[in-house]
């Protein structure tokens, strides 16, 4: 098994017994930077306010243990998600041509998105 991930954080429906979001977070970055590396709810428990507490935890997590600043990358035309990002303070930092290059559909590019934390 190789771990790329140094942090994994989840919401788990006690009721229907299952994780319905989850999120990876790498401390890739020397500055005391973390990057999100894959952010995820599943998609019947979107629009119920999952997404924005579990990414609100992990942010306060990342404050606490005295994080500079969360980065991530989004596909262009992943509005959902950009519009969770900017909602708890991301903000687009970089547009990236042909990020997503092993992709085949749609346009292959992605924003780079950055919270600063202190």
């Amino acid at each position: 098994m190789i771990n790329i991930s140094d942090h994994v954080f989840f919401a788990y429906d006690q009721i229907q017994h299952r994780c319905v979001a989850g999120a990876i977070l790498s401390n890739s970055n020397p500055k005391r930077g973390l990057y999100l590396a894959l952010f995820g709810v599943r998609k019947s428990s979107q629009h119920r306010g999952l997404g924005t507490k579990l990414l609100t935890a992990i942010i306060q997590w990342a404050y606490q243990t005295r994080n500079r600043f969360i980065y991530l990358h989004v596909h262009v035309k992943n509005f959902k998600a950009i519009g969770l990002y900017e909602k708890v303070g991301f903000r687009k930092v970089e547009y990236i041509p042909d990020y997503y290059s092993q992709t085949p559909k749609d346009k292959p590019d992605a924003f780079r998105m950055t919270l600063i934390l202190r």
